[in-house]
């Protein structure tokens, strides 16, 4: 595993931190919120916003590479799409991860890339439940708009890191 170093502006994690908890409150706590951004080289996953996932977790899974069979995180950097994982215990694309997630109690994974206006893979965001589960149609429409206005706050992150004129 090779961490990864993406920068960004200690305000725009704020915010992103904020956005996430609000999510996860609004739904009584059933589900657990992540973001993780795309490495500058566009090959790792990494620098969390995940207030209510465990830091172990967070810290394993911390710069690894995305790919075809790399969670539903991974798995959705590559593909420049949703991935909805209903059951980790038995889907091909957890193997690697599969016995960490179960032991953080993580049954189900709904991953969708946040994508820029070039239609490029910048985040992940994704949502986790303690039990399998599958996203409803609403359900889809919602993570699909909470993806769309999550980019400015992405892009705010990568504006801040170029230097001005």
């Amino acid at each position: 595993m090779t961490p990864t170093k993406v920068t960004f502006d200690p305000r725009v994690r704020e915010s992103l931190n904020l956005f996430v908890r609000a999510l996860e409150v609004a739904a009584g706590d059933a589900f657990i919120v992540s973001i993780l951004l795309l490495s500058d080289d566009g090959r790792r996953l990494g620098c969390f916003v995940a207030p209510s996932l465990p830091p172990a977790f967070c810290d394993a899974i911390e710069g690894e590479a995305i790919g075809p069979a790399a969670g539903s995180c991974g798995t959705a950097a590559w593909l420049g799409h949703e991935v909805y994982t209903h059951d980790i215990e038995s889907d091909p694309l957890w193997v690697r991860y599969r016995e960490l997630a179960l032991r953080h109690d993580l049954k189900s994974c709904w991953s969708t890339p946040i994508l820029n206006e070039a239609n490029e893979v910048v985040a992940t965001f994704a949502i986790y439940h303690r039990t399998p589960s599958s996203p409803s149609s609403a359900e889809v429409d919602a993570i699909r708009l909470a993806a769309r206005a999550l980019l400015p706050l992405i892009e705010a992150r990568s504006s801040a890191r170029r230097p001005g004129p």
